[in-house]
């Protein structure tokens, strides 16, 4: 479980001390995305994102379909 202020203090680092060099700044966009939807809706990760069991059966929420 995520509270506001763990969330306050993980898209901070995120935003402005992340050093870490992404391939392309649109993941740095995603992973933000990520962890304000998994806080907000309580999902678990394996129900958001496409694994190999929901292949091709559209129950899972994919990034591309928000």
């Amino acid at each position: 479980m995520v509270n506001d202020k763990d969330l306050t203090v993980l898209i901070t680092h995120l935003w402005c001390s992340d050093d870490h060099d992404y391939l392309h700044e649109r993941y740095r966009v995603q992973l933000s995305f990520a962890l304000i939807f998994f806080a907000n809706t309580g999902a678990r990760g394996g129900a958001c994102v496409e694994s190999s069991s929901y292949r091709g059966t559209n129950q899972a929420i994919a990034y591309k379909v928000c």
